[in-house]
């Protein structure tokens, strides 16, 4: 059972999307028949759009209400009075689906005594929000789901994380035991349906598999689905069905990228260098933030900037140095929670994306007092071209040509055995992220929940410019530095 919807907000009309001439749902449509431990296949839709589509691939189509808010919802209804021993959920938008895998899904089902299984893949993709992750006892039960990094990296640093893969399986009953249960309150914080089960104490079997395909919700997803469809070694199997495509397309419009927004994060309790943004620096009273605030008021094409703080000094400051300037400057008051120093960034960058409804985010730091209103200037010109290649991000890093080994003391990014100790202008270059800027369109940053998209460009940022601070001497080594700038008459706005 496919459920396929017409309605989508972050890729209106998904389901009917043209992927190399042919329609999104088609293409899991004839996966899924490919499948030989399937007997029925239907699309569960509310959409007679989408229905006819189907009918005319010689498929079946079952129409459902509107008012379904999950895919669980939609293929109850259309399943209710049908006589089968398992039902499979596959979502309507992974048209790379591996048919295999609904086997697998089965098996995982009949091989546990739980009413339910899904399907999961190894990844090490940390901080986004757009994947659940599912964590599990010895013997494969779901313990819990969350769009957070479960097992949490911050103490054991490891990054190996189950993503829940949302082909789906179900004993017979488990569906009307699922719409017998009220929503629960788990279910409802992370959004995973799967909570209702084991809230009320009811089984969740978990089988683990091999999966390189996604969910196609974006624009950005439609374009790198259509080259991974291009190589797909199973779409040659049913290529013969699609329609001739035209080379180019016009390109499509997905956000708006003008105003630009200058986001300055300003929590209070430094830890490692107390009172770093507001104590003296180099003749600056209000210290690194009286800096940072000039450097930026001086931008042309930034039109407003934003601090974002719990700081109750940094807001006196911030109000009275507004009052100075046609420049607008807003205080965001930041709860305590995502301003605690063990709070994790992911968090605040997902509230920092609900500040502004459209256009760009340039997060910059007052702990980097080198970046002038030059360089943000340039750096905004570089986004511009940036997007207009079809970058969704911008991110600032410093080159490095280094000999870098691992811990087991082995060359990291050079190969010994061709040359000992080849020539440092000779390695493959790495490259720091040194957070001296990130530029994003704020819609971008909510459909991915980062402040780096799927595409960024990494703009190269000498390290003369990107010094930060994070430690106090770094911070009397950077105020020597501004200050015998300023002596010398070299400008720092």
């Amino acid at each position: 059972m496919v459920p396929s919807r017409l309605e989508s907000t972050r890729l209106p009309r998904k389901a009917l999307a043209d992927i190399c001439g042919l329609p999104m749902v088609i293409h899991v449509l004839r996966r899924v028949q490919m499948s030989p431990i399937v007997d029925e296949v239907y699309i569960a839709t509310d959409s007679e759009e989408i229905k006819a589509l189907v009918e005319s691939y010689g498929g079946r189509a079952i129409m459902t209400s509107s008012e379904h808010t999950t895919g669980i919802e939609r293929i109850t209804e259309a399943s209710a009075g049908m006589d089968y021993d398992v039902i499979c959920l596959i979502n309507g938008d992974e048209p790379a689906l591996n048919p295999e895998h609904i086997q697998s899904s089965v098996e995982t089902l009949l091989d546990s005594d739980a009413p339910t299984a899904l399907l999961a893949s190894r990844s090490t993709t940390v901080n986004s929000p757009s994947d659940f992750k599912v964590v599990t006892n010895r013997v494969g039960e779901a313990m819990y789901f969350s769009r957070e990094d479960i097992p949490s990296p911050s103490r054991s640093g490891k990054t190996d994380f189950l993503k829940a893969y949302h082909l789906i399986s179900f004993r017979k009953g488990a569906l009307d035991e699922y719409s017998a249960l009220e929503k629960t309150p788990l279910e409802a914080v992370e959004g995973h349906d799967h909570l209702r089960f084991l809230e009320n104490g009811l089984k969740v079997q978990i089988g683990v598999v091999e999966h390189d395909s996604f969910s196609v919700d974006t624009p950005e997803n439609l374009v790198e689905m259509i080259g991974q469809m291009k190589q797909d070694q199973l779409f040659t199997q049913y290529r013969h069905e699609a329609k001739p495509q035209p080379e180019t397309a016009p390109a499509v419009r997905r956000w708006s990228s003008s105003p630009v927004t200058a986001l300055v994060p300003c929590r209070a309790g430094s830890e490692r260098v107390k009172d770093k943004n507001t104590r003296p620096f180099a003749g600056f009273e209000g210290g690194l933030l009286e800096l940072k605030l000039q450097q930026l008021v001086n931008v042309p094409e930034i039109d407003n900037i934003i601090v974002s703080t719990n700081d109750p000094v940094v807001m006196d400051f911030t109000r009275k140095f507004a009052a100075t300037t046609d420049k607008p400057i807003e205080i965001n008051e930041r709860p305590d929670e995502l301003a605690d120093s063990s709070t994790p960034m992911s968090k605040f960058i997902q509230y920092a994306a609900e500040l502004q409804e459209e256009g760009t985010m340039l997060m910059t730091h007052v702990t980097h007092p080198l970046v002038t209103a030059k360089t943000f200037s340039e750096l905004i010109a570089a986004w511009r071209e940036a997007e207009a290649a079809g970058h969704d991000s911008l991110i600032t890093a410093t080159r490095l040509h280094a000999f870098l080994w691992d811990a087991d003391a082995k060359p990291f990014n050079y190969d010994d055995s061709q040359e000992k100790w080849p020539r440092s202008q000779d390695i493959d270059p790495l490259f720091e992220i040194n957070h001296a800027a990130y530029l994003m369109p704020f819609a971008r940053m909510r459909e991915v929940g980062d402040r780096v998209g799927t595409n960024p460009y990494i703009y190269e940022m000498d390290q003369s410019v990107a010094m930060d601070i994070d430690w106090e001497h770094q911070f009397h080594l950077l105020e020597d530095i501004v200050t015998a700038k300023r002596q010398r008459g070299l400008d720092l706005l």
